[in-house]
Protein backbone atom coordinates (compact mmCIF):
# COMPACT_ATOMS: atom_id res chain seq x y z
CA UNK A 1 0.00 0.00 0.00
CA UNK A 2 1.52 3.24 -0.67
CA UNK A 3 2.81 5.06 2.38
CA UNK A 4 0.19 7.94 2.13
CA UNK A 5 -2.86 5.83 1.92
CA UNK A 6 -1.73 3.76 4.52
CA UNK A 7 -1.19 6.68 6.97
CA UNK A 8 -4.63 7.72 6.17
CA UNK A 9 -6.42 4.59 6.72
CA UNK A 10 -4.25 4.39 10.21
CA UNK A 11 -5.62 8.01 11.11
CA UNK A 12 -9.30 6.96 10.26
CA UNK A 13 -9.41 4.27 12.06
CA UNK A 14 -7.56 6.07 15.13
CA UNK A 15 -10.16 9.02 14.96
CA UNK A 16 -13.02 6.49 15.54
CA UNK A 17 -11.29 5.59 18.70
CA UNK A 18 -11.28 8.59 19.84
CA UNK A 19 -14.94 9.76 19.08
CA UNK A 20 -15.77 6.81 20.90
CA UNK A 21 -13.73 7.23 24.01
CA UNK A 22 -15.16 10.78 24.01
CA UNK A 23 -18.54 9.84 24.64
CA UNK A 24 -18.07 9.67 28.78
CA UNK A 25 -16.64 13.20 28.81
CA UNK A 26 -19.86 14.49 26.28
CA UNK A 27 -22.13 12.65 28.53
CA UNK A 28 -21.01 14.28 31.56
CA UNK A 29 -22.01 17.45 30.38
CA UNK A 30 -25.36 16.41 30.59
CA UNK A 31 -27.13 17.04 33.19
CA UNK A 32 -29.59 14.60 33.32
CA UNK A 33 -27.00 12.05 32.32
CA UNK A 34 -25.45 11.86 35.55
CA UNK A 35 -27.24 8.69 37.11
CA UNK A 36 -26.08 6.60 34.16
CA UNK A 37 -23.72 4.35 34.97
CA UNK A 38 -20.32 6.07 33.58
CA UNK A 39 -18.25 3.39 35.16
CA UNK A 40 -19.88 0.69 33.09
CA UNK A 41 -20.30 3.00 29.97
CA UNK A 42 -16.44 3.95 29.75
CA UNK A 43 -15.25 -0.02 30.49
CA UNK A 44 -18.06 -0.77 27.11
CA UNK A 45 -16.36 1.63 25.11
CA UNK A 46 -12.69 0.67 25.71
CA UNK A 47 -13.23 -3.07 24.79
CA UNK A 48 -15.21 -1.76 21.69
CA UNK A 49 -11.86 0.37 21.00
CA UNK A 50 -9.71 -2.79 21.71
CA UNK A 51 -11.56 -4.74 19.26
CA UNK A 52 -11.50 -1.99 16.43
CA UNK A 53 -7.88 -1.92 16.85
CA UNK A 54 -7.70 -5.94 16.86
CA UNK A 55 -9.30 -5.62 13.66
CA UNK A 56 -7.46 -3.57 11.68
CA UNK A 57 -4.17 -5.22 12.89
CA UNK A 58 -5.35 -8.47 11.39
CA UNK A 59 -6.35 -7.12 8.30
CA UNK A 60 -3.29 -5.35 8.27
CA UNK A 61 -1.17 -8.66 9.03
CA UNK A 62 -3.55 -10.30 6.14
CA UNK A 63 -2.57 -7.24 3.62
CA UNK A 64 1.11 -7.95 4.62
CA UNK A 65 0.68 -11.64 3.31
CA UNK A 66 -0.41 -10.30 0.24
CA UNK A 67 1.91 -7.87 -0.24
CA UNK A 68 4.48 -10.67 0.30
CA UNK A 69 2.70 -12.80 -2.37
CA UNK A 70 3.25 -9.80 -4.80
CA UNK A 71 6.87 -9.11 -3.46
CA UNK A 72 7.26 -12.75 -4.59
CA UNK A 73 6.01 -12.73 -8.21
CA UNK A 74 8.01 -9.20 -9.17
CA UNK A 75 11.33 -10.34 -7.58
CA UNK A 76 11.36 -14.27 -7.96
CA UNK A 77 11.49 -16.91 -10.64
CA UNK A 78 8.02 -18.62 -9.92
CA UNK A 79 5.51 -19.80 -11.93
CA UNK A 80 3.46 -16.85 -10.91
CA UNK A 81 5.70 -14.20 -11.65
CA UNK A 82 4.75 -11.35 -13.64
CA UNK A 83 8.03 -11.64 -15.62
CA UNK A 84 8.14 -15.76 -15.79
CA UNK A 85 4.36 -15.49 -17.21
CA UNK A 86 5.44 -12.90 -19.82
CA UNK A 87 7.91 -14.76 -20.73
CA UNK A 88 6.44 -18.13 -21.18
CA UNK A 89 4.88 -17.99 -24.99
CA UNK A 90 8.40 -17.46 -25.69
CA UNK A 91 9.87 -20.17 -24.05
CA UNK A 92 7.15 -22.49 -25.52
CA UNK A 93 7.99 -21.42 -29.11
CA UNK A 94 11.50 -21.34 -28.71
CA UNK A 95 11.22 -25.66 -27.65
CA UNK A 96 9.13 -25.84 -30.89
CA UNK A 97 12.58 -24.75 -32.86
CA UNK A 98 14.07 -27.16 -34.63
CA UNK A 99 17.17 -28.39 -37.31
CA UNK A 100 20.16 -26.60 -38.78
CA UNK A 101 20.33 -22.67 -37.22
CA UNK A 102 18.00 -23.60 -34.40
CA UNK A 103 20.03 -21.96 -31.63
CA UNK A 104 20.52 -18.59 -32.98
CA UNK A 105 16.36 -18.70 -34.07
CA UNK A 106 15.65 -19.11 -30.38
CA UNK A 107 18.24 -16.16 -29.69
CA UNK A 108 16.37 -14.16 -31.89
CA UNK A 109 12.86 -14.68 -30.15
CA UNK A 110 14.83 -14.19 -27.12
CA UNK A 111 15.33 -10.64 -28.27
CA UNK A 112 12.27 -10.06 -30.03
CA UNK A 113 10.80 -10.46 -26.42
CA UNK A 114 13.09 -8.37 -25.19
CA UNK A 115 13.40 -5.92 -27.38
CA UNK A 116 10.41 -5.95 -29.57
CA UNK A 117 12.80 -5.95 -32.64
CA UNK A 118 12.02 -7.92 -35.31
CA UNK A 119 12.51 -12.11 -34.99
CA UNK A 120 13.43 -14.04 -37.88
CA UNK A 121 11.97 -17.36 -36.77
CA UNK A 122 8.84 -18.46 -38.40
CA UNK A 123 7.01 -19.08 -35.34
CA UNK A 124 4.71 -16.37 -34.21
CA UNK A 125 5.55 -15.26 -30.59
CA UNK A 126 3.62 -12.10 -28.44
CA UNK A 127 5.12 -8.79 -28.59
CA UNK A 128 4.20 -7.77 -24.97
CA UNK A 129 7.52 -6.99 -23.30
CA UNK A 130 7.86 -8.85 -19.94
CA UNK A 131 9.07 -5.58 -18.06
CA UNK A 132 5.90 -3.69 -19.08
CA UNK A 133 4.18 -7.19 -17.34
CA UNK A 134 6.06 -6.64 -14.35
CA UNK A 135 5.22 -3.07 -14.02
CA UNK A 136 1.17 -3.70 -15.19
CA UNK A 137 1.26 -6.49 -13.41
CA UNK A 138 2.06 -4.34 -9.68
CA UNK A 139 -0.22 -1.39 -10.66
CA UNK A 140 -2.99 -4.09 -11.16
CA UNK A 141 -2.48 -6.01 -7.65
CA UNK A 142 -1.28 -3.31 -5.32
CA UNK A 143 -4.17 -1.26 -6.03
CA UNK A 144 -6.39 -4.48 -5.69
CA UNK A 145 -4.67 -4.75 -2.35
CA UNK A 146 -5.14 -1.42 -1.55
CA UNK A 147 -8.76 -1.23 -2.12
CA UNK A 148 -9.21 -5.04 -0.24
CA UNK A 149 -7.82 -3.52 3.37
CA UNK A 150 -9.46 -0.65 3.28
CA UNK A 151 -13.03 -2.25 2.03
CA UNK A 152 -12.36 -5.15 5.06
CA UNK A 153 -11.50 -2.11 7.34
CA UNK A 154 -14.03 -0.44 6.83
CA UNK A 155 -17.01 -3.37 7.50
CA UNK A 156 -14.93 -4.71 10.49
CA UNK A 157 -15.54 -0.97 11.71
CA UNK A 158 -19.37 -1.07 11.01
CA UNK A 159 -20.15 -3.94 12.34
CA UNK A 160 -18.06 -3.61 15.55
CA UNK A 161 -20.12 0.05 15.82
CA UNK A 162 -23.39 -1.93 15.12
CA UNK A 163 -22.59 -4.04 18.10
CA UNK A 164 -22.06 -1.21 20.10
CA UNK A 165 -25.15 0.89 18.99
CA UNK A 166 -27.10 -2.77 20.47
CA UNK A 167 -25.20 -2.93 23.62
CA UNK A 168 -26.11 0.46 24.08
CA UNK A 169 -29.85 0.00 23.33
CA UNK A 170 -29.67 -2.07 26.59
CA UNK A 171 -28.98 0.91 28.82
CA UNK A 172 -31.73 2.45 26.79
CA UNK A 173 -34.21 -0.26 27.20
CA UNK A 174 -33.59 -0.97 30.81
CA UNK A 175 -36.72 -0.57 33.09
CA UNK A 176 -35.84 2.82 34.83
CA UNK A 177 -36.11 2.71 38.76
CA UNK A 178 -36.38 6.81 39.73
CA UNK A 179 -37.22 9.70 37.58
CA UNK A 180 -33.76 10.94 37.31
CA UNK A 181 -32.80 7.52 35.43
CA UNK A 182 -35.12 7.68 33.38
CA UNK A 183 -34.53 10.99 31.70
CA UNK A 184 -30.97 10.42 31.84
CA UNK A 185 -31.43 7.59 29.57
CA UNK A 186 -33.68 9.43 27.19
CA UNK A 187 -30.62 11.98 27.10
CA UNK A 188 -28.30 9.03 25.72
CA UNK A 189 -30.48 8.12 23.23
CA UNK A 190 -29.54 10.92 20.70
CA UNK A 191 -26.38 11.47 22.06
CA UNK A 192 -25.82 8.05 20.74
CA UNK A 193 -27.66 8.58 17.72
CA UNK A 194 -25.89 11.78 17.11
CA UNK A 195 -22.10 10.23 17.79
CA UNK A 196 -22.94 7.23 15.63
CA UNK A 197 -24.02 9.35 12.75
CA UNK A 198 -20.56 11.11 13.22
CA UNK A 199 -18.88 7.96 13.36
CA UNK A 200 -20.53 6.70 9.94
CA UNK A 201 -19.13 10.06 8.64
CA UNK A 202 -15.53 9.32 9.56
CA UNK A 203 -16.11 6.01 8.43
CA UNK A 204 -17.23 6.62 4.91
CA UNK A 205 -13.54 8.07 4.26
CA UNK A 206 -12.33 5.15 3.68
CA UNK A 207 -14.50 4.51 0.66
CA UNK A 208 -12.00 7.25 -0.69
CA UNK A 209 -8.70 5.05 -0.02
CA UNK A 210 -7.54 3.53 -2.94
CA UNK A 211 -4.50 1.98 -4.55
CA UNK A 212 -1.84 4.11 -5.74
CA UNK A 213 0.76 3.20 -8.24
CA UNK A 214 2.95 1.54 -5.57
CA UNK A 215 2.51 0.45 -1.71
Amino acid sequence: MHAEQEVALANVVEFVKIQLQRIPDELNLLPSAVPLPQMRIKALLDAYCVRITAAYESRVGQMNKKLSNIKLDASKDVCSAYFTSSMRPMYECAKLESGNGCTNRMRNLLEHKLTKQPSRSQLSVDSENPFDAVREGLDVDLTATATWVAHKVKSDIKSILREMESSFDGFLQKQAESHDERNARRALGPFLAGAMRQVEAITAELEQIKGGERM
